[in-house]
């Protein structure tokens, strides 16, 4: 509750998601991201409501500093995704660990309405917090002059909770109170991110 309220993140370990499950998504992603363009085009929409959505290098031309990534976003519900509009290449870990980090966000969505003074199924059920489900699978490739490219720049996660899995690399940052703090890597943690719509409804 104190992390949530200060910080708006906090760590959680012991959260039941197999650490397999992580490592798989991981190479997957890596393994998705590492085919050429030609594999990769099939998956490139502007419109970011469809049902799996790759950008590379999002607002290049647009952006006051360039972002060096590729994402691929897969909207898993309301709305089911089919198995077949997944790449074959990830298809599998992308089903594994949707389904085990949807666990671990209800419960977080539990928990935050206690702390809340709330009824445990608030968040989640009466207020439909849970409904709703984005996977985001991140790339940071080699970039040849770092000092002129992010990853991604400042932002805030406009959804109700976002959850994160971490690599062995590193980078993520968070503010508080003006500074901008490092969140080291904890080995199988999640990081989870309080969002925009649930700070408005709270």
């Amino acid at each position: 509750q104190d992390a949530s309220a200060k910080w708006g993140f906090f760590q959680v370990v012991n959260h039941g998601v197999p650490t397999s499950t992580q490592n798989r998504i991981r190479a997957g992603t890596h393994q998705f991201f590492n085919q050429d363009a030609e594999a990769k085009k099939e998956y490139f929409r502007a419109e970011p409501m469809s049902k799996v959505v790759y950008t590379s290098n999002y607002g290049l031309y647009t952006a006051p500093v360039a972002y060096w990534s590729d994402v691929i976003l897969f909207n898993m519900a309301p709305e089911p995704l089919e198995p077949e509009q997944i790449p074959a290449c990830i298809r599998e870990n992308v089903q594994d660990f949707s389904e085990e980090i949807s666990k671990v966000g209800g419960l977080m969505l539990e928990l935050l309405s206690e702390a809340l003074g709330l009824a445990v199924n608030h968040l989640k059920e009466e207020m439909g917090c849970a409904e709703g489900m984005g996977l985001a699978c991140n790339y940071y490739p080699h970039c040849p002059q770092p000092k002129l490219a992010l990853g991604i720049t400042h932002h805030t996660d406009i959804g109700f909770i976002t959850i994160l899995s971490q690599d062995h690399v590193g980078g993520l940052q968070v503010v508080h109170r003006g500074h901008w703090v490092n969140v080291p890597p904890v080995l199988e943690a999640l990081v989870v991110n309080i969002g925009d719509m649930l700070q408005v409804h709270v």
